[in-house]
């Protein structure tokens, strides 16, 4: 299994979202309902970091650890790691957590050999073919939008009644409109930057909240007279976790100061072309530019060994 890259970070709020989950899980298996959760939203809205705490160890350590037990298989669709996209990949992995969760499994096909029905077919009779467990269990997947082939066998795999789905699909993709409205008539759809719903509102004032509480330096950026930029930040990020994080970070390390959120553009792309103009200024944007067209560029994390800076 691949681990999502936000594995060991912290993770804040989205309490409601593991109720439903929670409740899914305890639902009877033979009782007929939509098949799991297809969480969707803009860049940085939290669907991965939520997917990742959804798989990580310290979810079977606390009050969730229901929730953690009931996940059969994760996968995490990267950017950054081209086989990750793969199908074959995709097969081999989920086949063997599987294995590993009921050890009554038969074989599993970890490839398709182009026909991707037939393999579909093959995994629905293995996993219709052992014993339903007492409850439900959850296949994950996050970044679903990245890989068209692992959405195509996952659109032919008639899943047993037992094992329910949660993925995710980002808004923006060229094929996410497609993959959201198949995926809406079988799942429910909850869009994690919906501002209109209450929970996800409330999401992004506890997130600030708590980051104040748990750094020192942002509290002390904080006072009476400049307290009201903080709902500025809240109405700005629009359901955004990454926009809420980077202002807040650089806020608590001294790169911003609180009053220059009323400056900043309302959208995630805004927020990076505005801290790219802060922190380069035009007469020496041109030493750097190159620099971040190949990071940009880049299908993987670049390191000192293999920075442009290394190369040239």
């Amino acid at each position: 299994m691949e681990n999502s890259p936000l594995a060991h970070k912290q993770f804040h709020c989205r309490e409601w979202l593991f109720s439903r989950i929670e409740e899914l899980i305890n639902t009877d298996v033979k009782e007929k309902t939509k098949r799991g959760f297809l969480l969707t939203g803009n860049a940085g809205a939290g669907k991965s970091a939520f997917i990742a705490e959804l798989c990580s160890q310290s979810l079977a350590e606390n009050s969730r650890s229901a929730i953690h037990s009931s996940v059969a298989a994760s996968h995490f669709v990267s950017p950054f790691q081209r086989r990750t996209r793969k199908l074959s990949f995709f097969l081999k992995s989920v086949s063997n957590q599987l294995k590993t969760k009921f050890a009554e499994l038969g074989d599993l096909p970890t490839s398709a050999n182009g026909d991707v029905r037939s393999a579909a077919n093959s995994w629905h009779s293995s996993l219709a073919a052992i014993a339903p467990p007492k409850r439900r269990h959850l296949l994950v997947i996050d970044g679903l939008e990245l890989s068209t082939e692992i959405f195509n066998f996952l659109s032919n795999l008639n899943l047993p009644g037992w094992l329910s789905v949660v993925y995710s699909v980002a808004k923006g993709h060229k094929r996410s409109r497609e993959m959201i409205k198949l995926l809406d008539k079988l799942l429910q759809k909850v869009t994690l930057d919906d501002i209109r719903k209450e929970a996800i509102c409330k999401d992004s004032q506890q997130y600030i909240l708590r980051r104040l509480e748990s750094n020192q330096n942002l509290r002390s950026a904080v006072n009476r007279d400049n307290a009201e930029f903080l709902s500025q930040l809240h109405i700005k990020a629009s359901g955004c976790f990454l926009y809420l994080e980077v202002v807040l970070d650089g806020i608590a390390s001294g790169l911003l100061a609180l009053r220059q959120v009323r400056d900043i553009p309302g959208t995630l792309s805004g927020l990076w072309l505005w801290l790219i103009q802060l922190l380069f200024a035009k007469k020496d944007f041109g030493k750097v530019r190159s620099i971040l067209e190949i990071l940009a560029a880049s299908g993987s994390p670049m390191n000192t060994k293999t920075s442009p800076k290394r190369r040239n």
